[in-house]
């Protein structure tokens, strides 16, 4: 049996997400890639198309009381 060679340098996964936080109050855009239960899933911009970035709880998307939030959002 033969060893799994390695055929370059691999990201270290600590380092990648470090890119991606942003500082309290820093702006990101990005688009309502779909909806799970109570939750918004979002995609942020510059991620990779596919699976999503992040998600926003009902709670926080809006002062009003919204029990959909497709009721206020929409996919895309």
């Amino acid at each position: 049996m033969t060893e799994p060679t390695m055929t370059g340098p691999t990201s270290d996964p600590l380092e990648c997400l470090r890119e991606r936080l942003v500082a309290p109050g820093e702006l990101v855009t990005g688009a309502v890639a779909g909806f799970d239960g109570g939750d918004v899933l979002v995609l942020l911009d510059g991620d990779a198309p596919g699976l999503p970035s992040g998600r926003v709880p009902r709670h926080e998307l809006t002062w009003r009381d919204v029990q959909d939030p497709s009721d206020v959002l929409t996919v895309g």
